[in-house]
């Protein structure tokens, strides 16, 4: 289901599709003005509404990103609490068991490891671009991703310093730890990159929708400056200009 937001930003171009419907019946509908003739601004919505499917698919791809790399840190079967403490138990069937220095450290790494949980709510392709919880909410997760992918570094590094470290289980032996760990990093990197293009697309959308640029001007603006005209030319009691000034933005 689409956001509030984005509701908003479909409601918008839809009024403006709407707009330009209107002056369309009417003939004397002739500004000298380009970026409100009719031919422009048919252009220049179907690019606006390329920019919200562009911003609905790199959200949708964030999503997934962020859905991917929440499985691979936190899976019952496969992540990282669950191969720390597999690693764990195998050290302490090792010469020596509990008692060594070896096991104290996978020990306390487990523990580090057991105090994150899967969020109960998980970010999906939020951006940050909305309030200061959502942009707390989104920091904070990036903090702890990265936390955990360094336990996930150390977990290997002490699998490949205790001797006689040799687990039969293909999920914890040193090479699988290490690629693993490396695994992890490229999830971070994968949502970093997802983040980005999603930010980005954003930004874009809204130079469409709000800028005020005079060559160029954004959708709000287009809108604007079609109302004027018609104000000018037909007067503010004629019925083109009161069905324009209906469509708020």
């Amino acid at each position: 289901m689409a956001n509030a937001s984005e509701l908003t930003f479909g409601n918008r171009l839809e009024k403006a599709r709407q707009g330009v419907q209107i002056v369309k019946g009417d003939p004397g509908y002739k500004p000298d003005n380009d970026t409100i003739k009719i031919d422009n601004l048919t252009t220049f919505l179907d690019s606006v509404e390329k920019a919200n499917d562009t911003v609905t698919a790199k959200r949708a791809a964030l999503f997934d990103a962020r859905a991917a790399r929440r499985d691979a840190y936190f899976s019952k079967m496969t992540g990282l609490l669950v191969r720390a403490a597999m690693a764990r138990d195998h050290v302490g069937g090792l010469p020596g068991g509990k008692s060594t220095s070896a096991y104290r450290r996978f020990q306390k790494l487990s523990q580090k490891v057991s105090n994150y949980h899967a969020p109960a709510k998980p970010l999906g392709g939020e951006t940050g671009g909305g309030s200061t919880t959502q942009q707390k909410r989104i920091s904070r997760s990036e903090v702890s991703y990265g936390s955990l992918a360094q336990m996930a570094r150390d977990l290997v590094t002490f699998a490949n310093d205790t001797t006689g470290y040799a687990p039969v289980n293909a999920n914890t032996t040193a090479a699988a730890l290490g690629t693993y760990a490396g695994a992890l990093e490229d999830n971070n990197e994968d949502v970093a990159t997802k983040l980005t293009e999603a930010q980005n697309a954003e930004a874009d959308r809204y130079e469409l929708y709000f800028t005020k640029d005079k060559t160029n001007p954004g959708l709000v603006e287009r809108m604007r400056l079609m109302k004027s005209y018609v104000a000018g030319e037909f007067g503010r009691n004629s019925e083109l200009y009161t069905q324009l000034v209906a469509l708020k933005m």
